[in-house]
């Protein structure tokens, strides 16, 4: 009814790749993210949130598919368009910062992701409070960078959680 370029059509090709995501049908989601992603850039420009999300979600789900130098290209466009255009604290920025943290660590580039894993932390802390639900999975995920570099009592008191959270958040 809205043909295939309205915005509307566009954001349901990207939530029907979003769903075969999370159902772990990897590979059955890259087409839909594929032409989310094409279309966007094609009506909404490359700079329109919604194009910056079908590019994290491409980078994303080409970590999941194992393709990580694909993943890193868009995992930094993603990352530095954010940071751009919706600046630095913008919860869709921290989101880059994280998977960006994520990517570099499944790379085995264990000096570099510290530094994402870190800002992440902290803007979401700054956000939205210290049990910020990304800010507690970048935690996670920054505890056990430092517990493969050797550096256990940092990742334990990290994994040291605030008392009104009860269990660290698995993901």
């Amino acid at each position: 009814l809205l043909g295939d370029d309205h915005p509307d059509t566009l954001q349901s090709v990207n939530n029907m790749g979003n769903l075969l995501y999370v159902q772990g049908k990897h590979a059955e989601a890259e087409p839909y993210f594929r032409e989310a992603l094409e279309r966007r850039l094609r009506v909404l420009g490359d700079e329109h949130p919604n194009t910056l999300n079908s590019i994290n979600s491409m980078g994303t789900l080409l970590q999941k598919l194992g393709r990580l130098s694909e993943a890193e290209a868009y995992t930094r466009e993603a990352l530095e368009k954010r940071r751009r255009l919706l600046g630095d604290n913008h919860p869709d920025t921290l989101i880059s910062l994280n998977n960006m943290g994520v990517l570099l660590d499944k790379l085995g580039k264990l000096a570099e992701p510290e530094p994402y894993y870190r800002e992440a932390m902290e803007g979401g802390r700054r956000l939205s409070g210290d049990d910020d639900l990304n800010s507690l999975n970048t935690m996670m995920s920054l505890s056990s960078l430092l517990e493969a570099r050797g550096e256990h009592a940092e990742a334990v008191e990290l994994m040291a959680l605030p008392p009104h959270v009860s269990a660290p958040i698995i993901r």
